[in-house]
């Protein structure tokens, strides 16, 4: 004998599976430190503006100079606690390593949050043999 769902058993199913309530508290963001690669446009530039206005602390690059630093400008309008900005090619060692610099020294030397949203330089598929790229050792 086939049992049948009573429709309220399947209501139920239904809100449980796709019930996915809202949990961010955004005070969660408030003094954190975060750096942000890509920032000059686009995603980038926006999680920087929405990262400021929950009280974050940033560190924001990108490669063209006038850009990021209208982004870092328009963040401290915004509110941020502290906000400095990096011109770097995260394709370059030096740069890299004038990133990893710049934020032990506006951001006390850690990090609470990395956001990667630069376009990639170097792809390659993992091996596990190795640490990474230069980039991945150096810590924040």
């Amino acid at each position: 004998m086939a049992r049948k769902f009573s429709p309220i058993v399947a209501l139920a199913l239904i809100f449980a599976v796709f019930y996915d309530p809202d949990t961010f508290e955004p005070e969660s963001v408030r003094d954190k430190r975060v750096l942000i690669t890509g920032s000059s446009s686009g995603v980038g530039e926006e999680l920087a503006y929405q990262y400021c206005k929950l009280g974050a602390s940033l560190v924001i690059t990108a490669k063209h100079g006038v850009l990021i630093r209208n982004v870092a400008s328009k963040c401290k309008q915004f509110g941020a606690k502290q906000v400095e900005y990096v011109v770097a090619d995260l394709g370059r060692p030096e740069d890299r390593k004038n990133v990893v610099g710049a934020a032990k020294k506006h951001l006390g030397g850690g990090l609470d949050y990395l956001i990667f949203n630069d376009e990639p330089t170097d792809i390659r598929v993992w091996s596990g043999s190795e640490i990474g790229r230069a980039s991945c050792r150096e810590r924040v």
